[in-house]
């Protein structure tokens, strides 16, 4: 019906128009040219705008298998790039501090949840798991038809989407397509940490309903980087945004019944025998060494179970992976396994004993943990591909000759938490790592890589697949297995630095810019140098929040400046005269682009050749970095500090990191890092000209 307003008595009139939620709109006759009632059909779209609103909040329909529609905006968001608000899991207001002190439903430690327990140790057992709806924040916000998805719904997000990393209204994040072609986009939120917030721009963390599935104090959430998402746990009492979900009925009133895991399609059948409850097979993959690979972890009894989480030298699990649980020791006092003082009481030993072999321990004398060179193997010699296997994320590892073994993406065990489960694997070596004798070697994998020259803290919760050679294991006479030391792939030619001088290399770089052939503290290019903090120029025992000469309990950190190049903060500065200073992040970005980088051996040291457009060559070794009184990643990844801040988080700076071998062959993005400036990373100098008689 059309109702036409005529009259010049009405252009001096106007009328209200009163909605059901109790507004009232008013309008002057004059503005108005017609009034049409027209019938609504769910679905339609109105005109300028989407008919798919729920108490004036905006859905998507994903084509899910459950039919669940998600929201296209966080809680707290406006659109669909703004990040929202941030809560600990469980609570529905922001606030400035997250941490356990803070935490609603704790009394101020991990041990004492007062709701939404189901152990013992953790608290008040309850036997809730998942969030009611008046502690539902999206429930709260939002209204009764809206609420944060459990565990399983996201995972059905996960399993049955495309992820592609894009950016949305200047925000970095995932889009996120259904099998219908529509989409949602999930901006990289990041999280909060007490007062501050860290990873936004480069990660995505989203609460789920659901609690940690193997300590009360976690709760699960949904994880991404620039790889597809996948379902982890973090401490209840962090700050993680939310995306909610409607079905567009009532929110059931707390039941708080489990839903079913949904189960994903195999996208394509693997073919590989099962455990039968008391025995386990090997499988021969046509390996030179003629090993063999069990088709399941210890304590599996099916190829897609993750099995049992040990520390490296344990046989048994335990709901703590920490120092202060370990069994060799903590790490400054290692009491077995130990080849350095700087570690412990030394005995020389490389391998685990036998009876510290849980794969020997828990199944049978020809059964034992692989070795780091068994585990290169398996990496060299077998085409790997991820899929999925009865539901669960992992690799296809196809030998030789065409058998495969499946590994399940476990992820690991840190302290009381489990991490990357569904997106990583950790599968311990029993090769202790010499170069830091708190670490043992492993094997590691996600969608896009897997490598075998990687070490983990011995105190985390590892996998373990086992290995047999059909033999009985030999009585522990622990003759070492060597890593495998790359051959040369080509000599390094590197002018060496006399003790008393630094030569400055030119690279054919477009600012040309200059780089030195050493770190500082270092006399040689393969030397590592000393360790620094950012905008620290001494060298120390400890680096932590607590010894970094910018940051005091009671302000924080304090903002030096910007960028610390040729300033009092500059270590290459300070310590080699005016000519020299640190590079800032778009003069490491100038290396990175314009250089050639191959990973090799220089005198023994592993690292990158960088090589400019005039064939003039630089040698990076691999120095790893510092963290507490410990080493991380020495001989296989370099850690550089760059003179910039980290413009989102001020208590970051950019810095080159760079993993090498046949790990990541990729060095584009190494220098877009950015870590805690009280880390540790070694300085390589720049200078802009020629070097004052003074300094050469």
């Amino acid at each position: 019906m059309l109702f036409a307003i005529t009259g010049s008595n009405l252009f001096s009139q106007g009328f209200y128009v009163y909605t059901k939620d109790g507004l009232r709109q008013d309008y002057q006759s004059e503005n108005v040219d017609s009034i049409v009632f027209y019938e609504k059909v769910v679905g339609d779209i109105e005109p300028g705008g989407s008919d798919n609103f729920i108490d004036g909040h905006e859905y998507v329909d994903l084509g899910l298998p459950s039919g669940l529609k998600w929201a296209t905006c966080n809680v707290g968001a406006s659109k669909p790039e703004e990040y929202g608000g941030y809560y600990a899991w469980g609570e529905t207001t922001t606030k400035n501090s997250y941490r356990l002190a803070t935490y609603k439903w704790c009394e101020g430690t991990k041990s004492t949840m007062t709701k939404y327990c189901t152990q013992s140790n953790y608290g008040t057992v309850d036997s809730l798991t998942t969030l009611t709806s008046s502690d539902d924040v999206a429930t709260i916000k939002w209204g009764s038809k809206w609420r944060i998805p459990t565990e399983e719904e996201m995972e059905e997000l996960v399993k049955n989407c495309t992820w592609t990393w894009a950016t949305q209204g200047g925000k970095k994040g995932m889009t996120v397509t259904g099998p219908n072609g529509n989409s949602i986009f999930l901006p990289a939120t990041g999280l909060r940490d007490d007062t501050d917030v860290f990873y936004r721009e480069k990660y995505g963390y989203y609460w789920s309903a659901t609690l940690g599935e193997f300590t009360s104090a976690t709760a699960c959430n949904l994880y991404f980087g620039s790889k597809n998402g996948s379902c982890q746990f973090c401490d209840r009492a962090g700050g993680l945004t939310v995306r909610p979900v409607t079905n567009g009925v009532e929110n059931p009133d707390d039941e708080n019944e489990e839903d079913e895991p949904i189960q994903e399609p195999d996208e394509e059948e693997v073919v590989i025998p099962e455990k039968p409850a008391d025995t386990m097979e090997a499988v021969d993959l046509g390996l030179p060494s003629g090993l063999k690979w069990a088709t399941c972890n210890v304590g599996a009894t099916k190829p897609e179970e993750y099995g049992g989480y040990y520390a490296w030298g344990e046989t048994e699990e335990k709901s703590d992976y920490d120092w202060d649980t370990y069994k060799w020791g903590i790490s400054s006092s290692l009491t077995k396994y130990c080849t350095s003082s700087n570690y412990g009481t030394v005995d020389n030993k490389t391998v685990l004993d036998s009876e510290d072999d849980v794969a020997h321990v828990k199944l049978s004398d020809k059964w034992r943990m692989p070795t780091l060179d068994e585990i290169k193997e398996l990496v060299n010699n077998c085409t790997w591909k991820w899929t999925t296997y009865n539901g669960v994320n992992g690799q296809l590892v196809t030998g030789p000759n065409g058998n495969s073994i499946f590994l399940p993406a476990t992820g690991y065990r840190g302290g009381t938490d489990l991490y990357f489960r569904g997106s990583f694997g950790y599968y311990w070596s029993a090769t202790l790592y010499e170069d830091n004798n708190i670490g043992a070697y492993g094997l590691g994998f996600s969608d896009s890589f897997h490598f075998w020259d990687r070490w983990g803290n011995r105190s985390y919760g590892f996998t373990v697949r086992p290995v047999t050679d059909g033999v009985e294991n030999p009585d522990d006479e622990n003759e070492e297995d060597k890593p495998i030391q790359k051959p040369d792939e080509e000599e390094v030619v590197t002018p060496e630095k006399p003790a008393d001088t630094m030569e400055a290399v030119d690279l054919g770089l477009p600012c040309g810019l200059k780089w030195a052939t050493c770190n500082v503290g270092a006399s040689k290019p393969e030397e590592y140098g000393g360790y620094y903090a950012w905008g620290e120029t001494e060298e120390k025992n400890e680096y932590s929040s607590e010894t970094y000469k910018y940051y005091t309990s009671n302000t924080g950190y304090v903002n030096i400046a910007s960028n610390i190049s040729g300033t009092q903060y500059d270590v290459a500065h300070v310590k080699w005269g005016a000519s020299w200073r640190i590079p800032t992040r778009e003069e490491i970005a100038e290396l990175v682009y314009y250089c050639t980088w191959q990973w090799t051996t220089y005198n023994g040291v592993n690292g990158y050749l960088v090589t400019g457009s005039n064939n003039n060559s630089i040698f990076l070794p691999a120095a790893g970095y510092r963290e507490g009184t410990d080493f991380g990643a020495r001989g296989s990844a370099g850690g550089y500090w760059s003179a910039t801040l980290y413009e989102s988080n001020s208590i970051t700076a950019y810095n080159l990191y760079s993993p090498g071998g046949n790990i990541w062959d990729d060095i584009w993005n190494a220098w877009d890092d950015y870590s805690y400036r009280y880390y540790g990373f070694t300085v390589r100098p720049v200078t802009d000209g020629l070097l004052n008689d003074s300094e050469k």
